[in-house]
């Protein structure tokens, strides 16, 4: 029943198969971008704010600065996409302005929730367990 024309179109399939996965894989998030490095900034504030930013440091730490106080602590870069903070501790010092005491104390909330991160270009995407954005920050110079 098979005919050789048969046994040559299936030969020429099962050879392009391992090239269709690796597009499939690739397409698919199967080439994951390098953990990200260096210092990071909240994106959308005017460039003279003092808003949150953050850095990964070589040392499997992160640091940075909320609004009115410094924070530090432990990353885990976890299995593909995976990203966890903590624990995290800040410094107490007082903050005169409440619209800035209130993003700071968003921003380490949204730390605390991080559960994967993904790359949108330059920016930085921190998310959600459901892949909801909690936070996207842009490459900064330097941390605060």
């Amino acid at each position: 029943m098979s005919s050789p024309n048969l046994r040559h179109r299936l030969a020429r399939a099962l050879a392009a198969l391992p090239l269709i996965v690796a597009v499939c894989a690739c397409s698919a998030g199967g080439v994951r971008d390098e953990p990200p490095a260096g210092a990071w900034r909240l994106a959308g504030l005017a460039a003279d704010a003092r808003g949150p930013t953050l850095e990964f440091l070589a040392d499997g730490r992160v640091a940075g600065h909320a609004g009115c106080n410094r924070f530090s602590g432990q990353v885990q870069w976890l299995a593909a996409d995976g990203l966890r903070f903590g624990p995290v501790a800040a410094t107490k010092m007082a903050c005169m302005d409440a619209r800035v005491a209130e993003r700071e104390a968003d921003f380490l909330r949204r730390l605390e929730a991080v559960a994967a991160w993904r790359r949108d270009g330059d920016a930085l995407l921190l998310l959600a367990a459901d892949g909801n954005e909690l936070a996207r920050l842009e490459p900064s110079p330097a941390a605060d």
